[in-house]
């Protein structure tokens, strides 16, 4: 664990912590564990505050009232699943604590540089390629943050010679933005309006990724999405973009060849046949990665090597495998309705759609108009399925079917015959799973069960 006294993490953080005094950390989730890890490690105790009990914190003031939580407290820590809105928080406030986010501590104490990335929909796939990219040029990357591996569980750690790759959703910055090198702004389309109560508050959030950046500092955003092209204008950063329809400063495609311009002119990267992943959508965020590298200074024969050799996430419309000329798909990182549409999109041939989960305001009424032709049948399936059904025009040509069970619907789906048969659910898990991952793998084990 990192070298960082108590009086760094004063200095970084631009607060002070008094003999005796304590962080607070809100949230016990992964991310508070990490934050309190690394806190505890430079000479600050930490206190926690939580829905729940928990034993083995020495200090755990959950369920105390507000006075209580703050007595002796020098500053908070926020887990990412905690609003900023949050009573508490805002009682802190109040009081004159100052309140950090799990990305903001760990950004401030993390040496290396750092590339963050954000948007709506691929935010993983993109993180991933950047790190396995600058891992193919011998560059010291680590992917960390919404990916998986909390940011301050390891980026203290970090080399000061290392990069920081680091997913960055929109929970965790509704506290602000971390100073990053390069900035990437993937997408902005509603999600999360539970959280966040409405899309413009959402794309709001979403900005929040470059203000602390300055003029030395890059920012890449999509040249083909209305809102960050929109945000691309209001930040202190040099602005990129990248592009799969047309040519911009940046990365972008022109023929079979993938090009990158920096302001000074054009120059070839490497051939569109080295991107492996299908659609436009997963295009898209090849793209982006290369535009992050290449500010970051790779070389164009590591980029088409990184291209090549990289592989989806897992769950992230992922080929099981082939079941009597259906082809099987686990897309259950999907989390909302484009995430979806693009999935769609990427199939050949007629497809079966599973769809339904977790229900977070997302509206549907566009959804089916929205759904390319070879989607022939939708099987609705989880706590929103009754939503999404109730928008289904009246002379909509697909066949259309709610079940209970996952296992119920695999079945369904593959008596259709078609060419794929697709589960992309298009919202988050939480009706029944903790996460997409656990999502994912009953999916797959539904499917191996049923195919065996």
């Amino acid at each position: 664990m990192s070298g960082l006294t108590r009086q760094d993490i004063a200095k970084v953080l631009g607060t002070s912590v008094p003999e005796g005094g304590r962080a607070l950390i809100v949230g016990a989730g992964a991310s508070g564990e990490a934050a309190a890890k690394l806190l505890r490690a430079s000479g600050v105790e930490c206190a926690l505050y939580d829905d729940g009990a928990h034993a083995e914190w020495s200090d755990d003031r959950s369920g105390l009232d507000f006075d209580g939580v703050a007595d002796g407290i020098a500053f908070a820590v926020a887990s990412p699943s905690v609003p900023y809105s949050h009573p508490l928080l805002t009682a802190l406030r109040k009081r004159g604590v100052s309140v950090f986010s799990e990305l903001q501590l760990a950004a401030a104490v993390c040496p290396a540089r750092k590339i963050a990335v954000s948007g709506t929909n691929g935010k993983t796939t993109t993180v991933s390629l950047i790190e396995h990219i600058l891992r193919a040029a011998g560059v010291n990357a680590r992917a960390l943050g919404n990916i998986g591996v909390p940011f301050s569980a390891e980026g203290a750690d970090m080399p000061s010679f290392g990069v920081a790759v680091v997913e960055v959703s929109s929970f965790m910055l509704e506290y602000g933005g971390i100073g990053s090198d390069i900035a990437v702004l993937l997408n902005v389309t509603p999600d999360h309006l539970d959280r966040h109560g409405s899309f413009a508050e959402y794309a709001r959030v979403k900005a929040r990724l470059f203000e602390a950046q300055s003029g030395g500092d890059r920012a890449v955003f999509n040249a083909d999405d209305a809102i960050a092209a929109a945000i691309a204008g209001k930040v202190a950063a040099r602005a990129y973009y990248f592009s799969t329809r047309g040519r911009c400063r940046g990365a972008y495609v022109d023929g079979a060849d993938i090009f990158f311009d920096d302001g000074d002119g054009a120059k070839r990267v490497c051939g569109l046949d080295c991107v492996k992943l299908v659609g436009e959508h997963n295009l898209a965020d090849c793209l982006a990665a290369v535009a992050a590298c290449k500010l970051y200074g790779a070389g164009d024969e590591a980029i088409a090597r990184g291209l090549s050799t990289f592989h989806a996430p897992k769950y992230r419309l992922e080929h099981l495998c082939d079941y009597r000329g259906t082809a099987i798909y686990n897309d259950s990182k999907s989390t909302n309705i484009d995430c979806t549409i693009s999935a769609c999109e990427a199939m050949r041939g007629t497809t079966c759609l599973i769809v339904g989960g977790y229900d977070k305001r997302l509206s549907y009424h566009n959804f089916f108009s929205r759904l390319p032709s070879g989607v022939r049948y939708v099987i609705c399936c989880g706590d929103n399925s009754s939503s999404i059904l109730e928008c289904a025009p009246e002379n909509d040509e697909r066949e259309l079917f709610r079940t209970a069970t996952l296992e119920r619907a695999v079945m369904l789906g593959l008596s259709f015959g078609a060419d794929n048969l697709l589960f992309s659910p298009s919202t988050s898990s939480y009706d029944a799973y903790r996460n997409f991952e656990e999502r994912g793998r009953h999916f797959e084990q539904t499917v191996r069960t049923f195919c065996a």
